[in-house]
């Protein structure tokens, strides 16, 4: 390492998005030019810079991500003005709402600091013939997963199985055309099983529909209020243990299926190593045909990204999983015809007991849904490779969005949606890059309910249980493992206890516990700092 260096990052890491979301980093990426770039960016430490250009010598210069270097002052005075001092960040648009606000103009909606966005129906059906074939087999396998997972979610939630197929027809173009992640895909998630599944108890189908509009209501409030964009100071090591939890989730849960395993697994409980024990200790009774079929596709899926990254790995692995199954004449159980029609709207009564019964299920419901929801936007903007990243301010809008949608949903009674990784992966994986293959993903679920797709029926549930497996040993952090002991102690501690924490509780709780440790970080080092020598860091000025 040379003296006077912070980082210096490799061109293809920049151009492939394989680094770690962080303030520097997105300041890299937005003075980056992968035409007039070099090789190699370097990011010299604070108060060094080249001073002879050639021959030119200079005493300062910028460019920097520092923030002495690129803090810019904004200062409002004149009229009646009363003086104050504003200490964050801002963007230019404040300054057309803060002088319409001094005038006493009315504001457009488009110039307030406000997440709110409306896509442009081109930002949808616009997509290059090469983005054609991932767009389509992204949402093909997205819609393949999410057949046999939303109808077992349904069924624990004591709802109809196809209300969890609906939350997908429902939502999926409404968070395309209002969010701000082109490839997440969302859908019902065990996440949100015992809120619902406790309304359900209590007052059926309709209460499923009451807790799910007003958990829709306050994650629209949550938008409003700006609370998403808080998302990003999660740290980079606690996204990543979440993200390899739920890598091991997916895997996981999918081991009764893949080995054929039958065994009373309670499938609402949190501790999934439990679960995994529970079949683990009946491998005596694996059906090799169940686990023959799952491996295929696991294999056939491994080797297409090895040897042909820009094809859908899961589609061919699972059709090498069908085509071997034809050959060697094996039998297991297929998805089948999914002939369902749609609900009608759900019928309910409001009544003062409501007020204390729903309206806190309903918040804890935003709560899980919301971070749930920004944390696999995340983990799914750290798979997207190269690409314009997302803005702080995004995840507002990604929680407006799918307020608004789960809206719509819960008229229905259809359980809450929220960012599925699996679903999201396998689009990444497929080659997805647009909103399209969101809206793909759900007309093909509307086509395998409405229409039967006598083709899709003759998919082993085994092959869908190895997709399912293969995108959640894509999750696992694979870098992150390899530089552990490397890494700084707490970040090494958070990111290990976030990913078991993943598995043994629930995902709120994980990130609460791997963000505990630089909370304890910090007051630890507040509690032994000298006041007198603390620094002050300033931060950008309106007033």
């Amino acid at each position: 390492k040379f003296d006077g260096v912070d980082p210096a990052i490799s061109s293809t890491a920049l151009s492939e998005g394989n680094l770690p979301n962080t303030p520097l980093i997105q300041s890299v990426l937005r003075n980056y030019n992968p035409r007039r770039s070099g090789d190699i960016y370097v990011v010299f430490d604070q108060h060094c810079f080249i001073n002879d250009f050639d021959g030119l010598t200079v005493t300062v210069t910028h460019g920097s991500p520092w923030n002495y270097d690129n803090f810019v002052p904004v200062v409002f005075a004149g009229g009646k003005l009363t003086a104050r001092r504003v200490y964050r960040p801002i963007e230019t648009v404040d300054v057309a709402s803060t002088l319409s606000a001094i005038v006493g103009a009315k504001v457009m909606m488009f110039l307030v600091d406000i997440p709110y966005y409306i896509g442009h129906p081109r930002d949808i059906f616009s997509f290059s013939t090469l983005q054609a074939g991932g767009v389509f087999y992204g949402g093909l396998i997205a819609a393949l997963i999410a057949v046999p997972y939303g109808l077992a979610m349904a069924s624990l939630m004591g709802l109809p199985p196809v209300l969890g197929l609906v939350t997908s027809i429902a939502t999926a173009p409404l968070t395309a055309l209002l969010g701000r992640n082109p490839v997440l895909i969302g859908g019902t998630a065990s996440a949100t099983v015992p809120f619902i599944a406790h309304a359900v108890d209590k007052q059926g189908i309709s209460g499923a529909a009451k807790v799910c509009l007003i958990a829709a209501l306050f994650m629209m409030i949550f938008c409003m209020l700006r609370l998403g964009r808080h998302i990003q100071r999660i740290p980079q090591p606690v996204v990543a243990g979440f993200s390899c939890g739920i890598g091991a989730m997916m895997f996981l849960s999918q081991l009764s299926t893949m080995t054929g395993v039958r065994v009373g697994v309670n499938r609402t409980s949190n501790n999934l190593l439990y679960q995994s024990w529970q079949v683990l200790s009946n491998v005596e009774d694996t059906r090799m045909a169940a686990l023959v079929v799952s491996a295929l596709v696991i294999a056939g899926a491994f080797a297409s990204a090895y040897f042909f990254p820009k094809a859908p790995a899961p589609m061919i692995g699972v059709l090498a999983a069908v085509a071997a199954s034809a050959i060697l004449g094996i039998h297991e159980k297929e998805v089948g015809l999914l002939q369902l029609a749609l609900p009608s709207f759900a019928g309910m009564n409001w009544n003062r007991a409501d007020l204390f019964s729903m309206v806190p299920a309903g918040f804890g419901l935003a709560v899980v849904s919301s971070v749930n929801l920004l944390v696999t936007s995340r983990i799914v903007e750290h798979f997207r490779g190269r690409h314009k990243h997302l803005k702080s301010t995004d995840a507002d809008v990604e929680l407006g969005a799918y307020g608004i949608a789960n809206l719509f949903a819960g008229m229905f009674a259809a359980p809450m949606s929220v960012g599925i990784p699996a679903r999201s992966l396998a689009n990444v994986r497929c080659g997805g890059t647009t909103r399209m293959s969101n809206v793909f993903h759900a007309s093909f679920i509307f086509g395998f309910m409405e229409l039967g797709a006598g083709a899709i029926a003759h998919v082993p549930i085994p092959a869908l249980a190895g997709v399912t497996a293969y995108l959640g040993i894509c999750l696992l952090e694979w870098s992150t493992w390899k530089r552990l002991l490397r890494m700084r102690p707490v970040d090494a501690f958070a990111f290990l206890s976030t990913a078991v924490a993943v598995l043994m509780v629930n995902a709120v709780l994980a990130v609460a516990i791997g963000c505990s440790f630089y909370l304890a970080r910090y007051l630890i080092k507040a509690g032994f700092s000298n006041p007198r020598i603390a620094r002050y860091k300033p931060l950008h000025t309106a007033e």
